[in-house]
């Protein structure tokens, strides 16, 4: 009994609040963080941000969900903006989905975006990413 009136307190009363945590992203598989400020065009960065051209919007919320590539470990991982952490599930501002191996297919969708956007950079490490058929 007392752990279920503790329990009905922290739900009307707790927060889930991730509004004063950094913004930015990491990759599940190396968490190694990385704020959003020049995260597409920055040489240091492992991270690339595309999906413009290829997301998908979850039906239930209307969560619009995006790809980004990891140059450390050759991972996509889904993620979608939750800044103030409405799911329960967001760190740092970004709910993280399903993680897979890079395909020709995700090669393909963030070349296209880079050279959309001129980043020369990322298009030069795209294509330096080995891709088992």
């Amino acid at each position: 009994m007392i752990l279920a009136g503790l329990s009905v307190i922290t739900g009307l009363f707790g927060s889930n609040d991730d509004s004063k945590s950094p913004r930015g992203l990491a990759c599940p598989k190396c968490k190694i963080f990385h704020p959003l400020q020049n995260i597409n065009i920055n040489e240091d960065s492992s991270i690339y941000m595309y999906g413009e051209n290829c997301f998908r919007t979850r039906e239930e919320d209307g969560l619009n969900i995006y790809p980004f590539i990891c140059f450390k470990c050759n991972q996509i991982t889904e993620y979608a903006a939750d800044p103030v952490n409405q799911s329960g599930h967001a760190v740092c501002g970004f709910e993280y989905f399903k993680s897979k191996k890079v395909s020709k297919k995700d090669i393909n969708n963030a070349l296209e975006y880079a050279k959309l956007n001129n980043h020369e950079l990322i298009v030069n490490k795209l294509k330096m990413i080995k891709v088992n058929s």
